[in-house]
C-alpha cells in the first residue's frame, strides 16, 4: 500500500513539474533575411542578469528553449560577426507559459573600410647573374641620398 501511495505521489509531482515548464521559440536572421545558424540564445533573469539556460539556433536559424521560469526575464541573442540583440522583458506567469518571439534580426558588426595598399621593392635583386642593391628605401638608409648600384658578377 505504501508503494502505491509513493508511486501515485511521484506521478502527481511529475505532472506538476512539467506544467511549469516555459517554452520559448523564435527565428534568428540577418539584415538580408538569411537565417543565422548556430547563434547563441540565452534566457537571462532580471534584475540580477543571472543566466538561466541557453541554446544555439539550428541550421535554419530557429530555436526552442524549455526551462522552468518564474519572474521577469529577457532573451539575449549573439553570434560572431553580429551585434547582440536583446528582447523586451517578459514575465513568466502561470502554468504552461509559452511565447513565440517571431523573427529577430541581427546586424553585422563589420563595416566597409577603405585601406591603402602599398608595396616595396626588395633592397637586393638578383637577375641574370647581376646583383642590384637599392638603398633608397632601406630601413637604415634614413637621411641618405637615393642611389642604385649595379654590380655584375657578385
Amino acid at each position: 500500500m505504501r508503494t502505491l501511495v509513493m508511486t501515485f505521489t511521484a506521478l502527481l509531482m511529475t505532472q506538476f513539474i512539467f506544467a511549469q515548464q516555459a517554452i520559448l521559440s523564435g527565428i534568428v536572421k540577418d539584415s538580408d533575411q538569411v537565417p543565422v545558424p548556430y547563434a547563441t540564445v540565452e534566457i537571462i533573469q532580471l534584475p540580477d542578469s543571472t543566466l538561466v539556460t541557453k541554446t544555439t539556433t539550428d541550421r535554419d536559424g530557429s530555436f526552442v528553449l524549455t526551462s522552468e521560469l518564474e519572474g521577469d526575464h529577457i532573451i539575449r541573442i549573439s553570434a560572431t560577426g553580429y551585434k547582440e540583440s536583446f528582447s523586451d522583458s517578459f514575465d513568466c506567469a502561470g502554468l504552461g507559459f509559452a511565447q513565440d518571439f517571431g523573427t529577430t534580426t541581427l546586424f553585422s558588426t563589420q563595416q566597409a573600410s577603405y585601406g591603402r595598399l602599398t608595396s616595396t621593392r626588395p633592397i637586393i635583386e638578383r637577375e641574370n647573374n647581376t646583383v642590384t642593391s637599392r638603398i633608397k628605401n632601406a630601413p637604415k638608409a634614413s637621411g641618405a641620398s637615393s642611389c642604385e648600384t649595379s654590380n655584375p658578377k657578385i
